[in-house]
């Protein structure tokens, strides 16, 4: 072995049976092949392995503190405040249930039941209803949509608001905080006569500061949906897909460390 300055070095002859690595095992990991954690590299390759054989996590820390971990699932559950931990993508599609057409200030559900559904880490626990499976136990979300919208008459303006629970539906809490979303009824789009575009909106959990710390703790499912409303019965809005002319909405929740 060629000198490097290291007071230990590890040279593998070439072979299976003496790989340059180390090998940590226990009680609980078991002894023998494919049990414990892997430091080295292999006998026929010049790629470096950090790995862990068992179903457990790989913790990586500085200056006594952990800062980032790697869970079972290949997610960091714990990571540099401010990263995006893992993302989520959902196209509700197209067709009358992706349409939702209202003339009531009375919120109604947004419908994202639409034909040629797509998601990725997004699921639905209804019809109209999407889940999110939280990772980790210090994050916040961001909910993210565009929505293309046609407003007719427009003489007033209309409203969103999202909606969300950490208990698997039994309560639901604004995401904004205020009980008529972040424009009330009226600010979203409007007061300029027929009226067409996209609303694109992000939400932040953090902004409901009574169910901030609930959200960031939370891991596992969190489930949500989006209500539109107008302020005056007077306008019509239809949002999402429209009838004879496909429109598409998106969604996107991205889970961000503290």
């Amino acid at each position: 072995m060629t000198s490097q300055n290291v007071m230990l070095g590890v040279f593998g002859d070439g072979t299976g049976t003496k790989k340059p690595a180390t090998i940590y095992q226990n009680s609980l990991t078991g002894a023998g092949s494919g049990n414990g954690f892997y430091v080295g590299i292999n006998h026929n390759d010049q790629t470096g392995y950090v790995w862990n054989y068992e179903a457990d996590a790989l913790s990586f820390a500085t200056n006594n503190v952990q800062r980032a971990r790697i869970d079972s699932d290949g997610y960091m559950t714990v990571a540099p405040s401010g990263m995006m931990i893992r993302s989520g993508f959902y196209d509700p599609g197209t067709g009358t249930d992706a349409t939702t057409s209202t003339t009531s200030a009375t919120f109604t559900t947004l419908n994202v039941n639409g034909t040629g559904q797509v998601g990725h880490n997004i699921g639905k626990f209804s019809d109209d209803g999407l889940t999110y499976n939280k990772v980790s136990s210090n994050s916040h979300l961001n909910i993210s949509v565009s929505l293309p919208f046609y407003l007719a008459n427009g003489a007033t303006g209309f409203g969103i608001r999202a909606l969300l629970s950490t208990d698997d539906g039994s309560n639901y809490s604004v995401v904004t905080g205020l009980g008529n979303g972040p424009a009330d009824k009226w600010g979203a789009g409007g007061y300029g006569g027929n009226t067409s575009g996209i609303l694109n909106y992000t939400w932040n959990t953090r902004m409901n500061s009574a169910r901030a710390s609930a959200i960031l703790a939370k891991t596992g499912t969190i489930r949500f949906y989006f209500e539109v409303a107008v302020w005056s019965s007077s306008d019509t809005l239809t949002i999402g897909d429209y009838p004879s002319y496909d429109k598409k909405m998106s969604i996107i929740v991205q889970e961000i460390a503290e």
